[in-house]
């Protein structure tokens, strides 16, 4: 055992890490060794205290001799890393404080996830231009600074481009300027121009450099903000969104533990974040790492709980994946490997599923709406479009979903069978209708139309998801989805559900095929054209109508007019087939009725099947034409020269018939709503005849 103590007391003093290294990235593996260090002391201290146990009890003898020399030797590892501390920061200063005075003291000075770390480098900004660019190993092969700049600043680590950022400094004037698409954050929020610093700012360059900006004497203004690591970090999960940070300070998220664990866990993800992200990059993988804070209440109403996830996306094959905390550091550590293979030259594992970056395509949950179940209490339907929301709070489409109380065979209830207390409802059977009959405008199906959506939720004592069927490839899909519930028994507790809860109707996404097919591409001119001059009109035409086809041909509003009109136009065909399936009903009811006793109701003179054969035809035309007009109006767009007298007036012309063939096909529609709103006027006031 003393032999044991005395070699690990040995390893650890004889060991030497290097200290002062040229990068925040290495100061925090120091800060890791100085956790291993401190470990390892408390551990011989437990030894000590139980050898000195031993001894008192007279267990073994020459154990106390053993007991002096480990504390001697851990009173001089202790003495070593405090001189070693001391040392270093003392140098570190010294030479920090040379750099800053022919600076004229202004500097970048680090800031480190552990405190003692931070301020230990000063990086001093001279006059003149300065190219922030990465370190080589070996400096000869640095390129010579181009025309303008008169020195360079050197980083080493994850994603520092060749060319980087530059600082430009005119006496108490300091702009800093990211290069191309280098990562250069200003307190909190992406730099994607020159900006001015200003004293205490907060600047990261690349995932693992933090630095607070120093202004000359003169430019500093008082500032009483603690400027730490964890300050860094809520700033920029501030800029995402992600916390309710209010002018740069954190406020406080609540005294509940969930919230104060979200902020915790977002302190600790968001570097690892940043870090996986730039180690994507280096490997060329594509993938993109976000961070969100699910919410249970987009689940169940009564669920407060908020937890951090990590949204993962594939840029190439559009796959997106929601890892948990665990999971994403445990991929992350992976990924670390996996660069460090890479860094060093050896070949990386091309097994897919071997690969940290990747996962097996999953279904993934795209947002929620609510349906407040108060009014079912009374008998009182309800019917709404309400948007779907996901765990970030923005709108990824529109839902269309319905409760109707019924009647056993599923018939909508009358107006005379409300109640005015949901008393009333005890012990009397109660029978709902589920409907979700379609979503529209989805964002998740536009981006990627081989994807596919559903619609999941349980009502009452379901323990298990009633779900839609999967509809792929339309971004407006029609569920048409109807479930019927019987309460045999109103109770109190089912009273009480109406009362206080929701209808939460989630709706999942389906990943598509991962070779992403484009939604109704229209293409942009671009051709070159023929070598030939095209011909020209030659004077005389009207000046108004060729502005008009001007603007037609070389702006993008024929190509949004078309996407309205074509919009439109499902919107119309949806009405008719509605209107068709209430006209073979109304028929059927017809022929039970009789007016004035004796004629057999046979309204609708006009023929509906007329009406519809003639709308027919002319949304057949309506598509012609539109085919046509796209046509010939990509042909103009392409063309580089401006079209000719003839050519603009037979644009002109097309527009107009295009435009005509949509007012008919809305006035046919009006004719058909108009004729079926008569045959159900008619049937409302009529009673059945008698048998």
């Amino acid at each position: 055992m003393a032999v044991f103590f005395r070699f690990a007391i040995n390893l650890v003093i004889n060991t030497r890490s290097p200290w002062l290294p040229s990068g925040p990235a290495s100061i925090r593996s120091a800060g890791s060794n100085v956790s291993a260090t401190d470990k390892l002391i408390r551990e011989l201290k437990d030894e000590n205290a139980k050898l000195m146990q031993m001894i008192k009890s007279g267990e073994m003898e020459g154990l106390k001799e053993v007991l002096q020399a480990n504390q001697m030797n851990m009173d001089q590892m202790q003495m070593s890393w405090t001189e070693r501390l001391a040392n270093s920061k003392a140098r570190g200063g010294d030479a920090a404080a040379a750099a800053t005075a022919a600076a004229g003291d202004c500097y970048f000075q680090n800031i480190n996830e552990d405190p003692q770390l931070s301020g230990v480098i000063l990086l001093g900004i001279k006059e003149g231009q300065t190219l922030v660019t990465r370190q080589m190993a070996d400096k000869a092969k640095h390129p010579p600074l181009p025309q303008g700049f008169a020195h360079r600043m050197m980083l080493g680590g994850l994603s520092i481009q060749a060319e980087h950022a530059v600082i430009q400094r005119k006496k108490e004037v300091i702009i800093l300027e990211p290069v191309g698409n280098a990562q250069v954050i200003v307190n909190g929020k992406r730099l994607l121009k020159s900006t001015q610093l200003q004293h205490n700012d907060r600047v990261v360059l690349a995932p693992n450099h933090l630095y607070k900006f120093v202004a000359p004497p003169s430019a500093r203004t008082k500032d009483e903000r603690v400027i730490d690591f964890d300050f860094v970090q809520m700033e920029i999960a501030a800029a995402q969104g992600l916390t309710g940070l209010v002018g740069g300070t954190s406020t406080s998220l609540g005294g509940k533990e969930d919230q104060k664990k979200v902020k915790s866990d977002l302190l600790e993800l968001l570097p690892m974040i940043s870090e996986a992200n730039a180690i994507s990059e280096e490997l060329g993988k594509g993938i993109v790492f976000d961070l969100i804070v699910r919410s249970g209440a987009a689940h169940n109403l009564t669920d407060k709980s908020k937890q951090v996830m990590v949204k993962v996306t594939d840029r190439g094959s559009l796959y997106v994946w929601l890892w948990s905390k665990a999971k994403f550091i445990n991929r992350k550590y992976l990924m670390q490997e996996l660069y460090e293979l890479w860094i060093d030259g050896e070949t990386i594992e091309t097994d897919q599923h071997k690969d940290p970056f990747w996962d097996p395509p999953e279904d993934i949950f795209l947002g929620s709406v609510y349906l407040y179940l108060q009014s079912l209490s009374y008998q009182i339907d309800i019917e709404e479009t309400l948007s779907v929301t996901n765990y970030e709070g923005n709108d990824e489409g529109q839902l269309h979903v319905a409760l109707c109380p019924c009647d056993a065979t599923g018939r909508k209830l009358t107006e005379d069978m409300y109640v005015s207390n949901p008393a009333e409802l005890l012990e009397t059977r109660m029978d709902l209708l589920v409907k979700i009959p379609y979503a529209r405008n989805l964002k998740w199906i536009q981006a990627d139309r081989t994807r596919g959506v559903s619609c999941r939720f349980k009502f009452y004592t379901d323990t298990k998801m009633r779900c839609t069927k999967i509809i792929s490839g339309e971004a407006d899909p029609n569920f048409d989805y109807t479930k019927q519930f019987t309460i045999k028994s109103v109770s109190h507790n089912f009273n009480n559900y109406l009362e206080h809860n929701a209808l939460v109707i989630e709706m999942w996404g389906t990943q598509g095929t991962g070779v992403p097919v484009p939604m109704t591409h229209v293409a942009s001119g671009g051709g070159s054209g023929s070598g030939g001059a095209a011909a020209t009109s030659g004077g005389g035409g009207d000046p108004a109508m060729e502005a008009q086809m001007d603007a037609i041909v070389a702006g993008e509003s024929w190509k949004t007019e078309r996407a309205m009109l074509l919009k439109q136009l499902a919107d119309l065909r949806q009405e008719v087939d509605f209107l068709k399936a209430d006209k073979g009903r109304l028929e059927k009811e017809m022929t039970r009725i009789t007016l004035d006793g004796a004629n057999t109701f046979v309204a609708m003179q006009d023929d509906p099947s007329a009406a519809d054969g003639g709308l027919t035809s002319m949304v057949e035309r309506f598509l012609s034409e539109d085919k046509m007009l796209r046509e010939r109006l990509e042909e103009a767009n392409s063309n580089p020269h401006r079209p000719s007298k003839a050519e603009l007036k037979s644009l002109k012309q097309a527009v107009d018939s295009f435009q005509k063939s949509e007012i008919l096909i809305s006035k046919a529609l009006s004719s058909v709503v108009a004729s079926a709103r008569t045959v159900t006027t008619a049937l409302g006031k009529k009673k059945p005849a008698p048998t």
